[in-house]
């Protein structure tokens, strides 16, 4: 009688398991102790899957160049466009970005013997440290203006700047080269317009 019910509880349990079998798709887990390798009484580890992504942050993406520009209301026009007049015959057209014929309306800075000639309807500022921004040099005419801008305070490298009185545009102007023989002056200017 104990034969016949362990034969039919072990015929029972190989049914059930044909059972379990179709209804995962055919794949069986074997169980006991000696199919997972554990013995009596431990149990399996049950870590999570390793990542094999790197867990850095990635880097976010860095400000369009129109959003930069555009901090503290002044945007871009151009930037870093170097310029050279061959004497004082050329000076500077700020808003176009160009060379033109000296004591023309088109021009906001003219070379001469001793400086830089400025027209009167720009405010300017000598910077200290190169680079500087368009709101940098807006705070520094309104802390500490330039009277005039001499070249002996202008040396290759110098950063200076000028506000327009009417429309608060801003020209960053810094020196790569001045010849005292000829006038001859190289620019490197970035216009910005007043946004607000």
């Amino acid at each position: 009688m104990v034969l016949v019910t362990l034969l039919a509880g072990t015929a029972g349990g190989l049914a059930l398991m044909r059972s379990l079998q179709q209804d995962t798709g055919g794949t069986s887990q074997q169980a006991g102790p000696a199919a997972s390798g554990t013995r009596s009484g431990d149990r399996p580890s049950s870590s999570p899957p390793s990542d094999p992504r790197p867990s850095s942050p990635r880097p976010s993406a860095p400000a369009s160049p129109q959003e930069s520009a555009s901090a503290g209301g002044y945007l871009a026009v151009y930037e870093n466009r170097e310029l050279a007049s061959p004497s004082a015959d050329y000076g500077f057209d700020l808003p176009n970005g160009r060379v033109a014929p000296s004591g023309t309306s088109a021009t906001f800075a003219d070379p001469t013997a001793d400086g830089l000639r400025v027209d009167t309807d720009f405010d300017m500022y000598v910077g200290r440290s190169d680079p500087l921004t368009a709101q940098q040099c807006s705070d520094g005419v309104d802390r500490s203006p330039a009277a005039h801008l001499a070249w002996a305070d202008l040396p290759a490298g110098r950063v200076f700047c000028v506000r327009n009185r009417k429309d608060r545009s801003i020209g960053v102007v810094r020196i790569v080269s001045h010849d005292t023989g000829s006038d001859a002056v190289r620019l490197s200017i970035g216009y910005y317009r007043y946004e607000g």
